[in-house]
């Protein structure tokens, strides 16, 4: 939680790609990962309320770094989304 809500939700958004992807927490290549969660879902693991991962999805999504059809989100840009992650200092 002493991470920033943006930070948090792409490595939460790797980590669930790899988890749906694979059945696995880690993987190589994240990207067409189909996460199919609601957006409470996604809130509730992110630690954050429903409305800032809505507003963080569409500047992600503006950004290309997802896609999203409608419930479902697809990882487009990894590389984009780990640049986000900042390591823990």
């Amino acid at each position: 939680a002493q991470k920033p809500v943006r930070e948090r939700l792409a490595e939460s958004l790797l980590f669930l790609s790899c988890l749906f992807k694979t059945g696995e927490a880690h993987c190589e290549d994240p990207s067409d990962g189909i996460i199919s969660l609601t957006r409470d879902d996604i809130s509730s693991i992110v630690g954050t309320a429903t409305e800032t991962v809505i507003r963080i999805l569409s500047e992600f999504k503006e950004e290309k770094l997802i896609e999203i059809r409608g419930r479902k989100i697809l990882i487009k840009n990894v590389p984009g989304l780990r640049k986000i992650i900042k390591p823990y200092s």
